[in-house]
């Protein structure tokens, strides 16, 4: 992009760089030079850049990930300390209903699964009977309309 010719003036320039530059994980270096087009056609060699001065540059930022809104998640968690053979949990229902609770393990192998009736309010139920080794699993709870995960740590 060439201004000014061989004045000095002040000019204002824009440049749109376009999708060009989203999403890029690294650095982006942009340089502004002047260069001497007085001994060639090509603009090389670099003359002295005191004339540059007073330069904004202005983007617009866009996320690459946009922010999870999580909706119609039901808070749900382990209740005490989770054993081989019995697991405490508690969550909230927003509604009466009949909730499904799966356990899988790290694999995604589901180890059981557990059908709960719920009334409005804070819930608890336990899982008893496992036999399940140590290790980590996880723990999902739905209704079909609304779901909560949560991990659990067999000691």
């Amino acid at each position: 992009m060439t201004t000014g010719g061989l004045s000095f003036d002040n000019h204002a320039i824009s440049a749109s760089f376009g999708s060009a530059l989203n999403n890029l994980y690294t650095p982006v270096y942009i340089r502004i030079v002047t260069l001497d087009f007085s001994n060639s056609t090509l603009g090389t060699g670099n003359r002295a850049s005191t004339g540059i001065d007073d330069f904004n540059l202005i983007w617009t930022g866009t996320a690459a990930i946009e922010n999870v809104n999580v909706q119609n998640a039901v808070p749900f968690n382990v209740i005490g300390d989770a054993t081989s053979s019995a697991i405490n949990f508690g969550f909230t229902s927003a509604d009466a209903g009949t909730y499904t609770v799966v356990l899988s393990d790290m694999t995604g192998r589901v180890v059981t699964t557990k059908t709960i009736v719920a009334t409005p309010g804070e819930q608890s139920f336990s899982v008893n009977g496992l036999g399940i080794a140590p290790g980590m699993y996880v723990a999902k709870i739905t209704n079909g309309a609304v779901s909560g995960v949560t991990k659990v740590s067999v000691q």
